[in-house]
Formats: structure tokens, sequence, C-alpha cells
């Protein structure tokens, strides 16, 4: 896969969207700890492998990636769950995958869609794909303010926060890793 363009999600857990878009060279995915980064990534991989054991482990009711591939070609893959049932279709094939999603312990859910959907054309061209490359940082860190009221912030203002605890050099959560991230973010706008 060349790059994906765009990744969105519907009631991830119950309550959560998530809708992203993609730099084609490169793209941060930047929030507190909990606010969906790799959900949404474990999301894009589970559309992209295709992983049924993922899509059916992770409640979501849509979700759609929209991409380029090495070739030039756009992909679109579109998931869904409702009435019992898993939906998979992408631009690479006419053929809808449909899973009434088996009553089964999850581990043995991949045995069960290997078996029965060994042939399918949409699972067999989306496996083709090759998967775009992730980078993890992984930086924990403590809320600013209230821990029990988790302020709602955007990339640029969490940037600008890291920014502020910089001046203040013993800040108990100032993360040098994150505030030199935070620095590309603020560099880029």
């Amino acid at each position: 896969m060349k790059c994906i363009n765009t990744f969105s999600a519907v009631d991830v857990y119950g309550s959560t969207n998530i809708d992203i878009s993609f730099f084609e060279e490169l793209t941060f995915l930047y929030g507190l700890n909990g606010s969906g980064k790799t959900t949404a990534l474990r999301l894009i991989m589970a559309l992209l492998t295709p992983s049924v054991k993922t899509l059916l482990e992770i409640p979501f009711s849509r979700m759609e990636l929209n991409g380029q591939l090495r070739n030039g070609n756009n992909i679109n893959i579109e998931c869904s769950k409702n009435d019992g049932k898993l939906y998979l279709k992408s631009s690479l094939t006419s053929e809808e995958l449909t899973i009434a999603i088996p009553r089964m312990d999850i581990d043995e859910v991949e045995m069960h869609i290997e078996r029965e959907y060994r042939n399918h054309s949409g699972l067999n061209a989306i496996r083709e794909i090759s998967s775009p490359i992730f980078l993890g940082l992984d930086r924990r860190f403590i809320t600013p303010g209230n821990r029990f009221q988790r302020p709602q912030f955007n990339s640029r203002q969490m940037a600008l926060e890291f920014e502020r605890e910089k001046m203040i050099a013993e800040h108990q959560n100032y993360d040098p890793g994150l505030a030199e991230v935070s620095s590309i973010i603020i560099a880029g706008r």
C-alpha cells in the first residue's frame, strides 16, 4: 500500500467516532492516553490484514478506509456490523463478504473463518495488499489539570501544553521526547 488517505469508524466501543485524514508522506497520531490512537491503528490493520478476529473483538458499527496502492489505483475498504453479521467489502472485488457472527470462543474464530472463507476473493484480494509502516512512540504522562476531568485537546493545543511545560523545568510531567514531537507538530502547522 502506498498510502492511507482517510480512515473513519463509528460507534467504536459504543460511543467513540474516529475520523483521520492522513498526509501522504508522514502522519502523527498524537493524543492523550485512552484517546483511541492504538484502537484506530488496530482497526486499520484489521481491515488491511484482514483480521476477522480483531474486527469481531472491537465493538464498532461501521468503518471505512480509503487509500492508494503502489500501482496508483485507489482502494476503498468498508466494514460494518449489524443484525448479528459482519460485512466486509473492498473496491478490489465485487464480492462482498458476509459473515454470521459465530457464537464461539473468539480464539476459535480465526480457524473457523479460515476454513469457511479460505477461497473468498474479497479476503484474498485484501490479503495481497502490503501493509503501511507504523512507528510507535509511547510516552506516558499525566494529563494536565484535574485527572478526573480530562480536557479535550487537539494536537496543536497538546503541543503548546508541552512547550509550556518545557518552560517549567521542574515540572514533573515534562517529557523531552514528547516535547520534541510537539515542536515538530507546531513547526509543521
